[in-house]
């Protein structure tokens, strides 16, 4: 059989472990639950060790064999995150029945297709509150029945990166992996007697990557106990703090005589004890087969499997690795429930994110699923929407699409219009976003919202510049609506964000119709139209924008003034404006950003600097902030001395 798995097979990473944990987020599983509360053994040791079973070697799989078990599985944790105001506390429970299709075995690797059925219980807390409502968890059950993963392992145990039907959705993916982890048994490496009574390993679980030992009981059964993690996963890395984890629990796992899992009973909790890294995670997690038959068809098609990705996403960038600062996925939730709560961001946080995000792409959908739960506030929402604004790579666009279309975001009015118009920052829009945000405006000019829609008007100027290179007919399309619904608009409303719209798209063919609203009756038309002219560098924009230097309020002589920093200022335009100055003309509230200008311009005043700042200097008060100012600048403007040297001989 062709095979689309590409690449030899190898443990997972450190890497992975970080993104496992990064189920919770997408709406799947995390230990949590407040850190009193450790989770209920699910199966007495006792009974597991009863089991009378042949000592098996290995883990196999016998071709052809449907498993069928009862999965329970809870936990809790609560971690203190650098910078965070409370700790973090999650809770999860999750009950299911689980299936693995053995499919064979070649190149030492066995194929196993395992699903989950029957979902009896899920439930996941944030804070001591559900992240989920009853219509929301409904949706998440349906999305994770029958979802398939192809687990490729040894016999030693040893898994191979997950393969997923392109299709499945990433915050499935994040549950069937995590619940895979949790079935990892390692069986004696090679060179080990295959009649050593115990052996060490290695393993990736949902806390970090840990240090066990096995022991084989009398009867085959194996106990399984945590020595201590190399690294925890909520625990930046970067941490100067030497952290000691106590870890306390294991497991009891018993295999078949084939070596299929018969059941896993696995306890733990793991404390650290720090001022700074404060941590506590109980879990459970229980396997109980109830039958193993032969499948009796043929299964699925393997070649449908696609490996898990494991290297960072295609829109990452050479240096987001450099700017993580140990940024992990425990480390940002933290951060978007104290925001929600007051809290001010850390510093760089919107770097070290977008970053991470960049890095690990299935973050963006998780952060879908914290701005829907019920429990999120704009706040944090508005948070959430510049973050995946700010990574920008194709798994945040479509989590931007994704938001803007949910119940949740439409909620409230005003805070949706902030959501629209965070597309405005998305530094490479795709056309699938230009296309969602073309819909929502024409949709909304439609019903007649015009809320909803000067808000979508505002980003979808700079989506059509931006498009205008790589997608010329979407953007031409987008552009030429705005101008026509400009053209027919009856409100001041309408006309400042068609304008604004304009503004950000800086055609340079639009000139003429922002400069038309420059004489308009109404000063906030005026003050917006100055500002739509700030970026379309030309010549009518300029005589339009000195004109309104003249303009007697204040409001739009000052963006004037402002947005002529933006512009080519020709030598006969320092001249007009050190007229308009020197006679007065100009609005005498804009002085200070005047001198601004001629400090910051594009082009050299020249000649023409020393009587504007005189001029200025001479109707402002003694000892006033801009009277100082133009003073130093006029004595750094002064002509050197000439003086009549000798002339030296040579």
């Amino acid at each position: 059989m062709k095979r689309r798995i590409p690449g030899s097979w190898s443990s997972r990473s450190r890497g992975a472990a970080a993104l496992v944990v990064l189920g919770l987020l997408a709406g799947s599983y995390g230990f949590a639950r407040r850190a009193a509360d450790a989770a209920p053994s699910l199966t007495r040791p006792d009974a597991a060790k009863a089991v009378a079973v042949p000592a098996a070697r290995e883990v196999r799989w016998v071709p052809g064999n449907a498993y069928v078990y009862d999965l329970r599985w809870s936990g809790a944790s609560r971690v203190k995150i650098p910078g965070a105001q409370e700790r973090l506390s999650v809770t999860v429970k999750l009950e299911a029945t689980l299936t693995a299709r053995a499919m064979g075995e070649h190149d030492g690797l066995q194929d196993v297709v395992v699903s989950l059925s029957d979902i009896r219980t899920y439930d996941v807390q944030m804070q001591g509150k559900p992240m989920f409502d009853d219509a929301a968890r409904a949706v998440e059950k349906r999305a994770l029945m029958d979802q398939e993963v192809l687990l490729q392992v040894d016999r030693h145990g040893t898994f191979a990166p997950l393969a997923f039907d392109p299709k499945t959705p990433a915050r499935v993916r994040q549950v069937l992996a995590r619940i895979i982890e949790a079935t990892r048994v390692s069986m004696p490496p090679p060179g080990h007697a295959p009649e050593d009574a115990s052996w060490d390993a290695e393993e990736t679980t949902p806390t970090g990557l840990g240090r066990v030992r096995y022991q084989r009981l009398h009867d085959g059964a194996l106990v399984r106990k945590r020595l201590g993690y190399a690294s925890i996963t909520a625990i930046p890395q970067s941490s100067d703090e030497e952290l000691s984890p106590l870890v306390e629990g294991g497991g009891v796992i018993t295999l078949d005589g084939s070596g299929a899992i018969a059941t896993i009973d696995d306890r733990e909790t793991v404390t650290i004890e720090s001022d700074t890294n404060p941590y506590r995670a109980s879990s459970s997690f229980g396997l109980t087969r109830l039958s193993v038959a032969p499948a009796g068809d043929k299964g699925p098609d393997l070649t449908r499997f696609v490996r898990e990705r494991v290297i960072p996403g295609a829109g990452a960038k050479p240096s987001d690795e450099s700017v993580l600062q140990g940024m992990t996925p425990d480390r940002l939730l933290a951060t978007v429930v104290d925001y929600d709560r007051g809290a001010s961001l850390p510093r760089g946080f919107m770097v070290n994110a977008s970053a991470y995000g960049r890095l690990h792409p299935e973050s963006s959908q998780a952060m879908v699923t914290v701005f829907v739960g019920p429990t999120t506030r704009s706040r944090s929402r508005t948070l959430i929407m510049d973050l995946l604004a700010a990574t920008g790579d194709h798994a945040a666009q479509v989590a931007m699409g994704e938001i803007v279309r949910s119940k949740a975001a439409r909620a409230d009015a005003e805070s949706y219009a902030h959501y629209l118009q965070r597309f405005m920052l998305l530094a490479a829009p795709e056309r699938a976003s230009a296309e969602l945000l073309f819909s929502i405006y024409t949709e909304s000019r439609a019903i007649r919202d015009p809320f909803v829609a000067d808000a979508a008007a505002v980003p979808l100027g700079a989506m059509a510049r931006k498009l205008r290179a790589g997608e010329p007919e979407l953007s031409a399309r987008i552009h030429q609506r705005i101008l026509d619904d400009l053209g027919k608009a009856t409100s001041d409303d309408d006309r400042i964000a068609l304008l604004k719209s304009l503004g950000n798209g800086a055609f340079p063919g639009d000139v003429s119709v922002i400069v038309a609203h420059t004489r308009s009756g109404a000063s906030h038309v005026r003050d917006q139209a100055a500002f739509s002219l700030r970026s379309i560098d030309a010549e009518a924009s300029r005589a339009a924008l000195l004109a309104l230097t003249q303009d007697p309020n204040r409001n739009v002589a000052t963006t004037a003034v402002r947005a002529l920093r933006r512009q080519s200022l020709s030598p006969e335009d320092w001249t007009f404006l050190r007229t308009l100055v020197v006679l007065g003309k100009t609005n005498k509230e804009s002085d200070a950003d005047v001198v601004a200008l001629l400090v910051d311009a594009e082009s050299d005043p020249g000649e023409e600097a020393r009587p504007i700042l005189q001029a200025i200097q001479a109707r402002t008060r003694p000892g006033s902030d801009l009277h100082d100012r133009t003073q130093l600048l006029l004595a750094d403007a002064a002509p050197e001395p000439v003086t009549d040297a000798p002339l030296e001989t040579p």
